[in-house]
């Protein structure tokens, strides 16, 4: 089965109110990551830290479930954690929330790509690895990831580095670089709009 976890547990400080619900190209940012991830999938969920009602809404929209992250730290492993303990079994794709540009084809790949592994891991040639933009075998990262957190780690490079098989696949083969764009600021997303 493939699933898709999308990580929206961030604050979102810097933008003044949550990511997801930040509007581009007239709707929201988990929008544009629903619409693209849920035709290759058998069912996604998003996973944040507290309920929102104006998220909630969206999300019932589009039929998709909410997963409460409810650990008291805020870390994408711990929103990954989350994801797995609901899902139990199969294969995830994870993105970020504020990912709108997520590629169809790059996701194919990388559920092409995790077949036999524990993960199968986006890295570029200078050994950065997107573990966000990832596809991971559910049941060996549940593991994988609460023991990471229960020794104090909270990284998702911790995590993988205890998973026994990853493919570490070239992100420059997998096509459109802007399926890794994250938009971390306001200002990132008024250079989008000023591109547009």
């Amino acid at each position: 089965m493939k699933y898709g976890i999308v990580l929206a547990g961030g604050s979102g400080r810097r933008f003044g109110h949550p990511k997801a619900l930040t509007l581009l190209k007239g709707k929201p940012m988990i929008a544009h990551l629903i619409e693209r991830l849920t035709p290759l999938t058998e069912e996604l969920i998003v996973v944040v830290k507290e309920a929102d009602p104006m998220l909630e809404a969206i999300l019932e929209e589009y039929g998709v479930q909410i997963c409460l992250d409810r650990l008291p730290v805020r870390s994408p492993l711990v929103g990954l954690a989350a994801g797995f303990e609901y899902l139990r079994s199969g294969y995830a794709v994870v993105a970020p929330c504020d990912s709108p540009f997520l590629n169809p084809n790059t996701v194919k790949r990388l559920f092409e790509e995790v077949v036999g592994y524990d993960a199968a891991v986006p890295m570029w040639r200078n050994g950065y690895i997107e573990p966000l933009h990832s596809v991971y075998r559910v049941e060996t990262c549940l593991e994988a990831s609460r023991s990471t957190i229960e020794e104090g780690e909270l990284s998702v490079r911790a995590m993988i580095s205890r998973l026994k098989r990853v493919n570490y696949v070239e992100a420059e083969t997998l096509g459109d670089p802007r399926h890794f764009l994250n938009l971390n600021t306001l200002e990132d997303l008024e250079n989008l709009a000023g591109e547009g």
